[in-house]
């Protein structure tokens, strides 16, 4: 199931990428204004796009370090309940052989 959430952020992600590639070429393709002023607008543009892909990018990876890190969790609690019961099991089971062999 989270597999599946971490495709699906990626796929937004590559979304977002593709529709603001469009959006710049778009822009560079239709500007009324000279070239200089245009590429000055466009690059300060770009600067605040970045950093809001930089801040996507990262908020994500903190998501995924925090699932991955739920489930290591899960998994080291697992192991550790199953050691548990297996400690009890061999020890049922030594009670066991001693109460039959002092019969």
């Amino acid at each position: 199931m989270a597999a599946h959430m971490d495709r699906n952020r990626l796929s937004l992600v590559g979304t977002t990428v593709a529709a603001a590639s469009v959006g710049f070429l778009a822009g560079v393709l239709t500007a009324p204004r000279a070239g200089r002023r245009t590429r000055r607008r466009l690059g300060r543009r770009l600067e605040g796009q970045r950093d809001e892909w930089v801040r996507r990018g990262r908020h994500a990876a903190s998501d995924l370090a925090g699932d991955v890190g739920g489930r290591f969790e899960d998994a080291r609690q697992a192991v550790s309940d199953a050691a548990e019961e297996l400690s009890e099991r061999l020890e049922d089971a030594r009670d066991a052989a001693v109460h039959a062999f002092r019969r």
